[in-house]
């Protein structure tokens, strides 16, 4: 009866009673497959865009290693055919080309890996349909460290899981109910991004309320460098300040002057042609336009003519 072989990586199993002078070697061919399947890496050469990776029966060949790195220059998306279609197989993948790399064995699903990825792909050897799986997107892990590069292709991660539920800021700032952020450069805040932040601070705490703040409010502060109460308490106080008397030329009023001195303040007004003089809101005399003097009470005169 002649040798039969494994299924999945063609080890020759001898019949009883055959392979007579030949055990040694076929034992030695047999460790090396094993060995390959364990423990083993190759790097194959890609180039073109497809190629196959054969597992043959009781030889050594490129499909019995258990670690293959994707090297070469392929002209494009490059696919690998595992071979043959009913062979079960796991592979670790690392892909050093510049392009894509499709591992398929059948019609029921192939596995795509990036440039610069890595996997796990297991082929399930189910024939014309057989399957080829990312086992690495299947995988849970309970504890996970990250210590550079970046995430992507990942469904937003919630709040209750310490997201923000979103990929873009809006939506973010929304899910956490946080107000709207303040824009602008990243030393310089205007009055519109105040305003757009809504940031209602209570007056109560003595604080300033920035919910509506305008231009013209906010260049009021405008060169203050700390606490605007620490820099006035820095400002000495004028002592006997110096008033210079004015130098009026030609002034013109109009209106009522008010006059403010004793018990009550005398008023100078305007009115039609009259220029009346009240003291306390009661008129007391008044000039005409023709020269007439009126007074409200007696005149009494003092001194010498």
């Amino acid at each position: 009866m002649p040798s039969s072989y494994t299924s999945n990586l063609g080890i020759e199993l001898p019949a009883d009673g055959e392979q007579d002078g030949q055990w040694g070697d076929i034992v030695n061919d047999n460790m090396n497959i094993v060995d390959r399947a364990i423990n083993g890496s190759l790097t194959l050469s890609l180039s073109g865009t497809t190629s196959t990776l054969t597992t043959s029966d009781g030889t050594l060949s490129n499909g019995q290693y258990k670690a293959l790195i994707l090297g070469g220059t392929p002209s494009g998306t490059h696919t690998i055919t595992i071979a043959p279609n009913d062979a079960q197989k796991i592979y670790f993948v690392y892909n050093t080309t510049a392009q894509s790399v499709v591992f398929t064995q059948g019609s029921g699903g192939n596995v795509t890996i990036a440039t610069g990825d890595s996997a796990i792909i297991y082929s399930n050897g189910g024939g014309a349909s057989a399957i080829v799986a990312n086992l690495t997107d299947h995988f849970a892990m309970s504890s996970v460290k990250i210590t550079g590069g970046s995430i992507t292709g990942i469904t937003d991660l919630a709040v209750a899981d310490g997201g923000t539920g979103a990929s873009d800021a809006a939506t973010a700032r929304t899910n956490l109910g946080a107000q709207a952020a303040i824009t602008g450069a990243a030393t310089t805040v205007t009055a519109s991004d105040l305003t757009a932040s809504r940031a209602a601070v209570s007056n109560a705490s003595g604080k300033i309320d920035v919910s509506a703040v305008t231009t013209t409010e906010l260049n009021y502060v405008s060169g203050v460098t700390s606490a605007i109460q620490t820099q006035m308490n820095t400002k000495a106080p004028s002592a006997s300040p110096t008033l210079t008397t004015p130098t009026l030329s030609s002034p013109t009023t109009t209106g009522t002057v008010t006059v403010n001195g004793g018990t009550a303040s005398w008023t100078i007004v305007a009115s039609g042609t009259n220029l009346t003089f009240s003291y306390g809101g009661v008129a007391k005399f008044r000039l005409t336009s023709a020269g007439a003097f009126i007074a409200a009470g007696d005149i009494t005169a003092f001194g010498a003519p």
